[in-house]
């Protein structure tokens, strides 16, 4: 069940490239970090309240989680109790710190 929670967050991570590449192929105009960041888009139901950075970084709260104890779930996916939120600013480097050319 472990696995198909990871498979399942890369599919969704490789839809979420795939449109946007797919969208920038497809549009005549260059694709904007603006349509990313656009929290009502089709991007939203992959990552909420996810932005885009300059330098192409997802930024959004990461969680640090601790798998239960079989005797503790409830359900079939009750796997995972959340310890913490990790801010996005915690979470990944600064702007500055980024080694990516865009940034700059």
């Amino acid at each position: 069940m472990k696995v198909l929670v990871s498979a399942t967050l890369f599919v969704m991570a490789t839809a979420l490239f795939v449109s946007a590449y797919c969208y920038a192929e497809s549009s005549p105009e260059p694709l904007k970090i603006g349509v990313l960041n656009d929290q009502s888009g089709p991007y939203a139901r992959y990552t909420k309240g996810a932005v885009v950075r300059t330098d192409g970084r997802v930024l959004r709260d990461m969680y640090l989680l601790q798998a239960k104890a079989p005797s503790e779930t409830k359900s079939e996916w009750d796997l995972y109790t959340i310890v913490a939120r990790i801010p996005p600013e915690e979470a990944f480097r600064s702007l500055a710190e980024s080694g990516c050319p865009l940034a700059k």
